[in-house]
């Protein structure tokens, strides 16, 4: 009867194994992330409005808010200049009749400016326009020289902390209705007339 030989692996080639091993599913599993790009990295707007930079000039948490009139539109805002300069920021948009509209505000050197953010800020309101909310207003922001960039400002609806922020109603002229004077009377007299007798 053949005798079977038993070898016995050594120990260093049971550790160099199971170093291969280990290192075959790290690769594995932490590939991914080697290639892929980090969601932390992405740049993104954490809120409910969108922002740009045009030259020196930031344009943060731009969004609009409809008013109850439908054709009037709020702008809430904050523009940030970096320069060492005042700019004058323009905001362009278009009109539900197709006109051009132009809002320009000033922003003093390496200051921000807010609008419309608080009952207390100075709103950007725009009329004439017809954009519900849900739905996208194309607005172009330039100053100076710079080329500028157009921004899909999203509409939304006027409630929660927005529900204070809308366009102001606009003021209603008082109908004055005419009164009709009552017609003159003869005074009344206590005297009675004299009676001879």
């Amino acid at each position: 009867m053949a005798g079977f030989r038993v070898t016995r692996r050594s120990t260093i080639g049971r550790t160099a194994a199971s170093a291969l091993i280990a290192g075959a599913l790290l690769v594995g599993t932490a590939g991914c992330s080697l290639v892929a790009v980090q969601a932390t990295q992405i740049e993104y707007d954490p809120s409910d409005g969108v922002g740009t930079r045009v030259g020196d000039v930031s344009v943060r948490n731009l969004l609009g808010l409809p008013g109850d009139d439908g054709e009037s539109l709020s702008l809430l805002v904050t523009l940030v200049n970096h320069s060492d300069e005042g700019q004058r920021v323009s905001l362009q948009y278009e009109t539900e009749t197709g006109a051009r509209s132009e809002i320009v505000k000033y922003v003093g050197a390496n200051a921000s400016v807010g609008f419309g953010n608080t009952e207390e800020e100075e709103q950007i309101i725009l009329s004439d326009t017809d954009v519900p909310a849900g739905a996208l207003l194309p607005v172009f922001v330039t100053y100076g020289g710079e080329a500028g960039e157009e921004m899909l400002v999203p509409v939304v609806e006027p409630i929660a902390e927005y529900s204070t922020l809308t366009p102001p109603e606009p003021r209603q002229t008082p109908t004055v209705t005419p009164t009709q004077s009552p017609e003159p009377t003869e005074p009344a007299t206590d005297d009675e007339p004299e009676t001879e007798g």
